[in-house]
């Protein structure tokens, strides 16, 4: 029968593995947010220049970095709200996490609506 390791080494291993992944979490969102703002920019470059097709091409790039975005970022919040722990080392990281994806949101949101 296996047993769960109750020590506090196995219990800090399991605050570490949980920063780790809310961590990688973080950082797709970030690349998501760089996919969808690229695009945007050469939306924008292809409707200045004339040229239909790049347009075209790069609206639905950024409609596919858009999705992803928000799947990442619904995928971080879930992972934030299940990862709360009383003895948690890492109490104010998620604080921090929802404040610079925040900022991502409001970044995004801004560069949609002035392009």
């Amino acid at each position: 029968v296996y047993k769960y390791d109750e020590s506090a080494n196995y219990q800090k291993q399991q605050q570490e593995a949980k920063a780790t992944e809310i961590a990688k979490l973080a950082s797709a969102v970030t690349f998501a947010f760089f996919a969808t703002d690229a695009s945007l920019l050469f939306y924008e470059l292809g409707q200045t220049m004339g040229v239909p097709d790049l347009a075209t091409i790069f609206s639905l790039v950024c409609d596919v970095a858009m999705v992803a975005f928000l799947i990442t970022v619904v995928r971080l919040y879930v992972k934030l709200v299940g990862s709360k722990d009383p003895k948690a080392k890492f109490k104010s990281s998620n604080v921090r996490v929802t404040v610079f994806v925040l900022v991502q949101c409001v970044l995004l949101s801004l560069m949609a609506v002035a392009f």
